[in-house]
């Protein structure tokens, strides 16, 4: 048996078909050059700005990160076989964190965890 190859024409790429890529292209790009104009301003919006330029962080030794410092209504409490897990919320330069306060049956704190929430 003999393999035979098939004659495929080559496709070039017309005038025509290159005019429309160009087309298309400049008009996508015409598009979203005044859609990022009016969107992008917008983005910024949301996010805060600070006089030095540089986000304030809560310094942990002026607030205090202990879980009897949380809200007692936010407070709420786990039991995993011998490890019982509190979390609760605390204020700190009005901004709130969640703490995860894990100790074992006994009383002895395992780990207190903080998190911006």
């Amino acid at each position: 048996m003999s393999l035979q190859i098939a004659s495929v024409p080559e496709k070039s790429v017309s005038p025509k078909n290159s005019r429309v890529l160009v087309i298309g292209l400049l008009l996508a790009f015409a598009l979203l050059v005044p859609t990022y104009a009016i969107v992008g301003p917008l983005a910024l919006l949301d996010e805060p700005t600070f006089p030095s330029g540089v986000p304030t962080v809560p310094n942990d030794a002026t607030c205090g990160f202990s879980f009897n410092d949380t809200i007692a209504e936010s407070r709420t409490m786990t039991i995993f076989g011998g490890v019982k897990v509190e979390t609760g919320e605390v204020e700190c330069r009005s901004e709130f964190f969640i703490l995860t306060q894990t100790s074992n049956v006994d009383g002895d704190i395992l780990s207190v965890k903080k998190k911006r929430a």
